[in-house]
């Protein structure tokens, strides 16, 4: 969700707001994408929670499910073991339409 302006909401409005919310989303990243770069866009945060929204790109690209379930399980595997106090809300699906197919 690169695009959803958290930041400026934050600075522009008071949302009532105790905590800092970040938005990591980066454009057209996969599960592997994610599990590259997880210290930068999680783990150096330590965030109290995540909502995490990923894999809509892995069924764009063609990802096969096996590879994709078995990423989105490592990702929560080491979540849940380097923040075991964070809680995740993992979002749900948006369906796609690959045209040509």
């Amino acid at each position: 969700m690169e695009i959803f302006p958290i930041k400026k909401f934050q600075q522009e409005q008071d949302l009532g707001l105790d905590k800092i919310i970040y938005n990591r989303g980066v454009r057209a990243t996969t599960t592997a994408d994610l599990l590259e770069h997880m210290d930068a866009l999680i783990f150096d945060l330590a965030p109290s929670k995540i909502f995490i929204n990923i894999g809509s790109n892995d069924i764009g690209f063609n990802v096969p499910e096996n590879v994709f379930l078995a990423n989105y399980d490592t990702i929560l595997q080491q979540i849940k073991e380097k923040l075991p106090d964070t809680v995740v809300y993992v979002m749900a699906y948006y369906p796609i339409l690959i045209f040509g197919q």
